[in-house]
């Protein structure tokens, strides 16, 4: 496959712009968060998939270091996705989410998974090598379908209420909850000749239980 090479200067279109940016996942421009259970965020999703088919260079790129002492895990039993969430810091109004692999990350400041809010949890449609990524068939989901939170020791149940693909800047995907949901979120429709993801698809599930953890069992 061939090469994709990110300059460590690249970014996304700041707030309120076009999303210019090229291959790859990354940071990209959004509002000032809001707390985490404020008024929610505002501005891009981050670009939570490469180029398929081909590698993409990140030598050039800071590494961002994340969060991994959450004690979170989601699973998709439909998907047969189990996954470990890290916490993806906010610096400079960005999400940088390059070095994502077989995790999904939460992205700080939207509520914490299983808090009252929207919690968002983003991965990559595509890895940076080029192959399929862990939420690269989270278009299969449907309307009714489970998902599960592993957090500290609860186990909190959602029922998936919509499965859509929306623009980048679109404010349903980051808006405030007042109970608890759970948004995932990833690119599609990569586009060849520009380079980019032209739209997210966004998987947006309600809780309808919480309880403690079973102990020695895989699924609820």
């Amino acid at each position: 496959p061939g090469v994709v090479r990110i300059g460590a200067g690249v970014r996304a279109a700041s707030r309120g712009g076009a999303d210019r940016r090229r291959a790859g996942g990354g940071s990209v421009g959004l509002g000032r968060p809001g707390g985490g259970g404020g008024g929610g965020l505002a501005g891009f999703i981050p670009v939570t998939g490469f180029a398929p088919g081909r590698i993409t260079d990140l030598s050039g790129l800071p590494v961002t270091k994340y969060n991994t002492g959450n004690d979170v895990t989601l699973e998709i039993p439909v998907l047969k996705l189990k996954m470990p969430v890290v916490g993806i810091p906010v610096k400079d109004d960005t999400w940088d989410v390059n070095w994502l692999l077989n995790q999904a990350g939460w992205l700080e400041g939207s509520a914490f998974p299983g808090f009252s809010g929207n919690s968002v949890l983003t991965s990559h449609v595509t890895l940076s090598y080029g192959q399929a990524g862990p939420f690269a068939n989270l278009h299969k989901l449907k309307t009714g379908e489970m998902v599960f939170v592993r957090a500290f020791g609860n186990l909190y149940i959602y029922e998936v209420k919509l499965v859509k693909e929306l623009d980048a800047a679109d404010p349903s995907i980051l808006q405030h909850e007042d109970k608890s949901w759970l948004t995932l979120v990833t690119c599609a429709e990569y586009n060849e000749e520009a380079e980019t993801y032209l739209k997210r698809l966004v998987v947006k599930a309600a809780l309808i239980q919480a309880q403690p953890e079973r102990w020695g069992s895989s699924w609820p």
